[in-house]
């Protein structure tokens, strides 16, 4: 990954971009009343990855599908949202 930073970094705005918009409305709104859309979107993606990257690596425990339910109410939650 050290190689192709900048690639990385340009592909990772694929998912960063709407998700830092998805921040910003929510706080904008009050769904979301502790997002911070500048660091929320990279701790968002790594949280992710990583529970993903150990669903695949253990292949053991919840389904891809519980995990990503887990990870997106604790985000909700962490976000402030009281809907989650």
């Amino acid at each position: 990954m050290r190689r192709f930073p900048d690639q990385l970094s340009s592909a990772a705005r694929f998912i960063l971009g709407p998700l830092e918009d998805a921040i910003r409305d929510g706080r904008s709104s009050g769904v979301l009343p502790l997002g911070d859309p500048e660091r929320g979107p990279w701790i968002v993606h790594h949280l992710a990855g990583a529970a993903m990257a150990h669903a695949f690596a253990t292949r053991v425990g919840p389904s891809v599908d519980d995990i990503a339910a887990e990870v997106t109410g604790f985000v909700l939650r962490a976000l402030g949202s009281i809907d989650s």
